[in-house]
């Protein structure tokens, strides 16, 4: 059994199983033009665009108030679903480690561990925020390691020059 979403008015709503989602949709909670999303789906969709949700011909001449088991998630940005993965910039941070800006690269590496762990123990908030320090570092070890490169590729060209001149 699939737990369902939707998104309506800036906040997101669930999970409802599949029998309590068609109620909603019968109800008019859900519309054929709000956002829905379930585990496996790869993003928010539409609701009409989904097979299988059978809306009602009418849905603005239904107007029943939601039950008091529906949970109201507060929509921040960045926030997003269970189910839905924390990016995880582990593997990019070692590169810019090994290939760019050690420094920059270890902070990346650091963030990108806790971002890891918070992920793991379920706290998917904690997660977002660390994963988004190391990709902060991540981009910032990038950006050294090519501005010292060009330092000293100019350098190189430069002092080629000078020495050919003696």
């Amino acid at each position: 059994m699939s737990a369902w979403y939707y998104a309506k008015g800036g906040q997101k709503s669930g999970p409802f199983p599949d029998e309590d989602f068609q109620n909603l949709i019968s109800r008019g909670t859900v519309g054929p033009n709000d956002l829905v999303w379930k585990e496996g789906m790869s993003d928010w969709q539409r609701a009409s665009t989904l097979p299988g949700l059978v809306f009602p011909r009418d849905v603005s001449a239904v107007d029943t108030p939601p039950t008091p088991s529906e949970r109201t998630i507060p929509v921040t940005p960045g926030s997003s679903l269970p189910g839905v993965p924390v990016p995880d910039y582990l593997p990019w941070s070692i590169a810019a480690t090994l290939l760019c800006c050690l420094p920059a690269g270890v902070g990346a590496i650091y963030y990108s561990l806790k971002a890891n762990s918070a992920r793991t123990t379920g706290n998917l908030e904690t997660a977002r925020s660390q994963a988004e320090i190391a990709r902060k570092w991540l981009i910032a070890a990038v950006v050294i390691g090519v501005v010292v490169s060009l330092f000293y590729f100019i350098a190189a060209i430069v002092g080629g020059m000078h020495a050919r001149q003696y």
